[in-house]
C-alpha cells in the first residue's frame, strides 16, 4: 500500500458466497473481495481510529461501541435480506486486501458448509421469563402447614411460616424445573437447531422476573412458523404460572457460526490480521 492507503486498513462485516448482491447501509461505502467462492464484506477504516492502542481504550466506551455494533448489525441485516451470511465479529480487521483474500482461501471448506447449512435458515431468540410469586404450587402438606400457621401460637405459627416458604420455595424450583423441561423437549422435537445460552441476571435483562431459560434458534421461514404456533399455545397454558415467552429476531446467525459452548457471550475483542 502507498500514500492515503497506508492510513486505512479493512473492517470485516461478514462473509457470502461470492456473487451475493452487497447490502446497502447509508453512509457506508462497502465492497467485496472475492476467493475461493466466497466474499468478504469490507470497508476501509482509519488505521488510527482501529489501531490496537486506540481500539483498547474505544472499547471501554459503551456510547462507542454502541455505535460501532449498530452500523455493524445494520450491514448484517442488510446482507442477509440477499442470502446467507457469516457475521464477523465486532472490529474484525485486516491490514490489506491479500490477508483478506487469504483467510478466505485458507477457510474456505468451513466457510463453504456453514453458507450450505445457514442458507434458507434464521437465528432467533427465545428467552423464558417467570414471576416467581405467580408460580401454581399445589400440595397437601404445603396446604396443611399453612392451615396449621393460621390456628398455631404466635411462636409456633413462626416456626411453621418458615416451613411454609422454605417447602413452597422448594416446590416452585421443581415446578420451574418441569416447565424447563417441557419447553426444552418442544424445541427438541421442532425442525431446527437449537444452541442453549447463559441465564442472564436481571441487571442484564431489565425485567424483574426471573429469566429460566436462553436460548438461540435456527430455523426456517416455514420452521419460523411452527415455532410460533407451538410456543404461543405453550405459553397460553404456562400463563397461570406467571411464564412470559420473548421471541427476537431475525439476528445475523452468530450462535450458529463457530464451535457450540453453552456459556460463552458474542465477544468483541478485535481480532487483526
Amino acid at each position: 500500500m502507498s500514500g492515503d492507503m497506508e492510513s486505512e486498513v479493512l473492517y470485516l462485516y461478514g462473509i457470502t458466497a461470492e456473487g451475493q448482491r452487497l447490502p446497502e447501509v447509508a453512509s457506508t461505502s462497502l465492497f467485496a473481495i472475492s476467493d475461493s467462492k466466497l466474499s468478504a464484506i469490507v470497508e476501509r477504516v482509519s488505521a488510527e481510529e482501529f489501531s490496537p492502542e486506540v481500539l483498547e481504550v474505544k472499547l471501554q466506551s459503551v456510547a462507542w461501541i454502541a455505535v460501532v455494533a449498530r452500523k455493524h448489525q445494520d450491514v448484517l441485516q442488510s446482507a442477509m435480506r440477499s442470502g446467507a451470511v457469516i457475521p464477523a465479529q465486532l472490529c474484525t480487521l485486516f491490514s490489506h486486501a491479500d490477508a483478506v483474500r487469504q483467510s478466505l482461501a485458507a477457510n474456505a471448506e468451513q466457510f463453504l458448509d456453514t453458507l450450505g447449512r445457514l442458507d434458507g435458515r434464521q437465528e432467533w431468540g427465545v428467552k423464558i421469563f417467570v414471576d416467581e410469586t405467580k408460580v401454581c404450587v399445589t400440595n397437601a402438606k404445603l396446604q396443611a402447614l399453612e392451615a396449621s400457621a393460621q390456628t398455631a401460637s404466635p411462636g409456633y405459627a413462626f416456626v411453621l411460616t418458615k416451613q411454609c416458604d422454605a417447602l413452597r420455595a422448594a416446590l416452585c424450583s421443581a415446578r420451574i424445573d418441569e416447565i424447563v423441561d417441557d419447553i426444552v423437549g418442544l424445541l427438541d422435537n421442532l425442525p431446527l437447531e437449537v444452541r442453549f445460552k447463559a441465564i442472564l441476571p436481571a441487571a442484564a435483562t431489565g425485567r424483574s422476573e426471573t429469566m429460566i431459560l436462553n436460548a438461540a434458534v435456527l430455523v426456517s421461514d416455514e420452521g419460523h412458523k411452527s415455532l410460533m404456533s407451538e410456543l404461543d399455545q405453550l405459553a397460553a397454558t404456562l400463563q397461570s404460572d406467571g411464564v412470559e415467552f420473548e421471541l427476537s429476531g431475525p439476528w445475523p446467525p452468530y450462535s450458529f457460526c463457530g464451535e457450540e459452548d453453552d456459556e460463552d457471550e458474542d465477544s468483541t475483542d478485535p481480532v487483526e490480521v
